[in-house]
């Protein structure tokens, strides 16, 4: 890839050439006009063997040494001379010292009245050489930094670091405060280049309130401090599990229920939180609290009646509202109810003396749920005779009663019991048992 013709490092070296150029050419004029200017009024003069013995001196010096006193002011010595205070001293030891001198463009020119054709390229060499020396830029100016997060928070911000000038900006940066830290904390920047730095802010373990830390940006081309401030608060979040909130309960009238509700912080600092509800068969305990907490939803439907209710638990708190839906149906609870009035069964059995008793048919009853729900029964019986099947069951159900005679003798009585969810029955059984005897066949006549 063919290189820019005029990219930094050519236009450097251009202007180093251009402020030798000058140096070569105009540093005797310099001095010449500089030392008549200083000496004018006194009436001294200076040879120009001496003026020549001066400019030998100087070319003897290298390129950058004499950029070097180009770089030094005039002002001091010249005044010194004006004033006489040093009258005494060789005139060329005296121009060899102002030359050492810090030298700036606008010092050189209330120092001598120099000519126009000596002046601006004097002027020139001056600025362009300060314009090879790097100076320091950082964007945002001034350097100030604010942050405002939450308690535990983290957040950060950008910085430019650049090069206005030319030459090669180093520089090193760094952060007074455990809590900033930085993305990049030394580099290196050409001519015009710029480099992203992140300041980062970690709040974690830092209380609530206002904290202050500085950032210090040094280099060759200038120094830099910023300031960075922290302002943290406390930002509870209220926060609620089942999430969302909403229960639908089904409850047998006379009956009540409880259900869960988790509160919590997912936020920082401390909640506080408050909670209340809209219906009197609808409570929830405890009323208030702090941080998180299991919290206990009561459903009373002991003084209801069947049908359908709404209600609605509110919690308020420093980290917002939440509410949490409640649907409540409230039935009628299941009724254990038979199709016979009179639970009495009576068996009857006539034996044949000798012969084998022939088993009674079972009889049967129903079983019914009358309310509302599920009916769940079972049934005992109190004698081994005595079988009911099915013994247990739900809702509706046919059930038979069944008596083994084999293992009576005579009469007997015996019951079983119905439980159930929805109250209770009792059966009785009885077995009559009655004998006759066989009657003996006649044989058959014969004449």
């Amino acid at each position: 890839m063919k290189k820019d013709e005029h990219s930094p490092g050519e236009a450097e070296i251009a202007v180093k050439r251009l402020a030798r150029e000058l140096c070569r050419r105009y540093v005797h004029q310099i001095v010449k006009e500089s030392t008549k200017r200083a000496l004018k009024d006194r009436g001294q003069k200076l040879s120009d063997k001496k003026l020549s013995k001066l400019e030998r001196e100087l070319k003897e010096l290298s390129d950058e040494q004499k950029l070097q006193k180009f770089d030094k002011s005039l002002e001091k010595a010249a005044r010194e001379i004006e004033s006489g205070r040093d009258g005494n001293v060789d005139v060329t030891e005296k121009v060899s010292e102002i030359l050492e001198e810090p030298l700036r463009g606008s010092l050189l020119m209330k120092a001598v009245k120099l000519s126009t054709a000596v002046v601006v390229p004097v002027a020139v060499v001056v600025v362009a050489y300060s314009l090879l020396l790097p100076l320091l830029a950082v964007s945002p100016d001034p350097l100030h930094l604010s942050f405002d997060l939450p308690v535990e928070g983290r957040g950060s911000h950008w910085i430019y670091i650049s090069n206005q000038r030319g030459g090669d900006l180093e520089w090193q940066a760094r952060s007074d405060q455990p809590w900033i830290s930085l993305s990049i904390g030394r580099g290196r920047s050409g001519r015009g280049e710029t480099v992203s730095v992140r300041v980062s802010v970690d709040a974690r373990g830092l209380e609530a309130g206002r904290h202050i830390g500085q950032i210090v940006i040094t280099s060759n081309g200038g120094e830099m401090t910023g300031r960075v401030v922290l302002n943290l608060f406390e930002e509870p979040s209220l926060s609620v599990n089942p999430d969302p909130p909403s229960y639908e309960v089904s409850l047998e009238a006379g009956t009540r229920r409880s259900e869960s509700l988790q509160i919590e912080n997912s936020g920082t600092g401390n909640l506080r939180w408050t909670a209340s509800s809209d219906q009197p068969w609808l409570e929830i305990r405890p009323r208030s609290g702090t941080h998180d907490q299991t919290a206990t939803i009561a459903i009373d439907a002991r003084d209801l009646d069947p049908g359908d209710y709404r209600g609605t638990v509110t919690i308020d708190s420093n980290g917002g509202s939440r509410e949490a839906a409640v649907h409540l149906t409230v039935t009628r609870p299941p009724r254990l109810q038979v199709d016979r009035e009179n639970m009495t069964f009576d068996f009857q059995q006539m034996r044949l003396f000798g012969s084998t008793p022939i088993q009674p048919e079972p009889q049967r009853f129903t079983i019914s749920n009358a309310g509302d729900g599920v009916l769940s029964w079972s049934i005992e019986s109190d004698q081994p005779w005595l079988t009911v099947s099915p013994g247990r069951g739900t809702n509706r159900e046919t059930v038979s009663v069944f008596v083994n005679t084999e293992m009576l003798e005579d009469d007997a009585s015996g019951s079983f019991v119905i439980s159930s969810n929805g109250g209770s029955r009792r059966g009785t059984v009885n077995v009559n048992i009655g004998y006759m005897a066989m009657l003996a066949s006649r044989a058959p006549e014969v004449r």
